[in-house]
């Protein structure tokens, strides 16, 4: 008997990644007619049949914990951009967090946030997956590369906020500095003051 939770393994999941880039337009198909269905749920099993196979799967998954593993996966990196997005939007003092870690497997197959991916769905249904997949190869390259160019991109506005906080973090310290230099200067001309006076 099958367990129903499968725990994946890092290099468990980056094999599925591995796998699950050659269906991405399938995968990522927004239709839901009848023969859109059927494909997808063909190509999933596709999918499982090949990561079942694979030296690197510890152990036999279902179809449907690797569609699970999928959605999660999506909805993790979702999170981890909105955290960043939020991170770099953030003001005051505290504590800084590095940037959001990203997988770039899962941004080449999953664009972020509602992005469609840039094949038509109609062409999924008017096509073979074969030959939608070799159409899509062009466009998928050139996706890869604007992605991977966001990752960097996110990278370095990333440490540049980092920066910016270290030094507003210092500019308020010489601040705080200041401050106490001036009242304690301040507490010695009435200590002088009022021995003079005495």
């Amino acid at each position: 008997m099958e367990s129903k939770k499968h725990v994946f393994t890092p290099m468990e999941k980056k094999c599925f990644l591995d796998i699950i880039k050659k269906y991405r337009t399938v995968v990522e198909n927004k239709e839901t007619d009848g023969a859109s269905l059927r494909i997808k749920n063909e190509t999933w099993s596709k999918i499982s049949a090949e990561y079942n196979a694979s030296p690197h799967a510890s152990s036999q998954a279902t179809t449907k914990q690797l569609r699970r593993l999928w959605m999660n996966l999506k909805q993790r990196r979702r999170e981890a951009l909105k955290k960043e997005r939020e991170h770099r939007l953030a003001t005051g003092e505290g504590s800084t967090i590095s940037d959001a870690t990203f997988d770039s497997d899962i941004a080449k197959v999953e664009p972020a946030f509602g992005m469609d991916t840039d094949i038509d769905s109609d062409t999924v249904l008017a096509t073979t997956i074969a030959q939608t997949q070799q159409t899509a190869l062009a466009g998928q390259r050139q996706t890869d590369s604007i992605l991977e160019g966001g990752d960097e991109d996110r990278q370095m506005r990333a440490e540049k906020h980092e920066m910016e906080m270290k030094i507003l973090h210092y500019q308020l310290r010489e601040a705080k500095a200041k401050a106490e230099l001036a009242e304690l200067i301040l507490k010695q001309k009435k200590l002088c003051c009022s021995d003079l006076t005495s």
